[in-house]
């Protein structure tokens, strides 16, 4: 009796405008993704670069849940929230209610680090394309929730001494550059009323996260190409959103 082969096919997410729309079926590609898949989530790819690019980030097998410490003392934030930029922060974005009182965002979420080194290598990896690009192919494009975050497969311990000051260093640069091009930004809620929220915008660093982005390609071994698509995946979409788009609610 011969064993069964199994394969699977899927094809990558890909947000559409309303006009591109009629064109959808003849634009669709797969790929052949049985040795890529994760706990049951086909990857949404449909090309071979992605392929390449998704077995060489597997090979690291260790997660982020492996490293994380519940007392640690070194806190990143983020919510739920997705849209065409990761915004995982150092900081919390500041609301003020019209009180003048301050509030925290809806489902802050924290991440805690036993040292400052961890915590940036993690932080700066969370705000590159690859990070973003992985959630595209994974999960559900909508929401960052807790299994997504903690599965996220870099190990800062493999960093050498120079790397890890490398990729803290360009982790601070992007958080101080991304709190510069901060706005506070008054808006209107049926049920909170008058909020003033500090809203961030990751497009205005986007030559920041790229240089994240080349020294990953340099960890993993990404080729020109690879890196090339990472750094211009949905290029379109994710520099071309109007400002109210990318606005953080309450």
């Amino acid at each position: 009796m011969t064993g069964r082969i199994k394969v699977s096919l899927a094809r990558r997410y890909a947000p559409l405008a309303t006009d591109e729309r009629p064109n959808l079926f003849h634009s669709l590609f797969f790929v052949e993704t049985s040795d890529v898949n994760r706990g049951g989530a086909f990857a949404k790819i449909g090309s071979s670069i992605e392929l390449s690019l998704l077995r060489k980030v597997n090979r690291n097998s260790i997660a982020l849940r492996d490293r994380m410490r519940p007392d640690g003392r070194f806190r990143i934030y983020y919510t739920r929230k997705l849209s065409h930029f990761v915004q995982i922060l150092d900081f919390i974005p500041k609301i003020i209610d019209g009180r003048g009182k301050e509030r925290s965002p809806s489902e802050l979420k924290s991440l805690e680090f036993g040292d400052n080194v961890q915590r940036d290598c993690y932080l700066a990896v969370f705000n590159s394309s690859l990070f973003y690009w992985l959630l595209t192919v994974y999960f559900d494009c909508r929401n960052l929730n807790k299994r997504e975050v903690e599965s996220l497969q870099f190990d800062p311990q493999k960093l050498d001494e120079s790397e890890k000051n490398k990729l803290e260093g360009l982790c601070r640069g992007l958080m101080k550059d991304i709190k510069k091009n901060a706005k506070m930004l008054t808006m209107h809620y049926k049920t909170l009323g008058k909020l003033q929220i500090e809203c961030t915008y990751p497009k205005f660093s986007k030559s920041l996260i790229d240089e994240i982005d080349s020294f990953l390609a340099k960890h993993f071994a990404l080729s020109m190409e690879e890196l090339d698509f990472l750094v211009n995946y949905d290029i379109k979409y994710r520099m071309g959103v109007s400002d109210t788009e990318d606005d953080d609610g309450a």
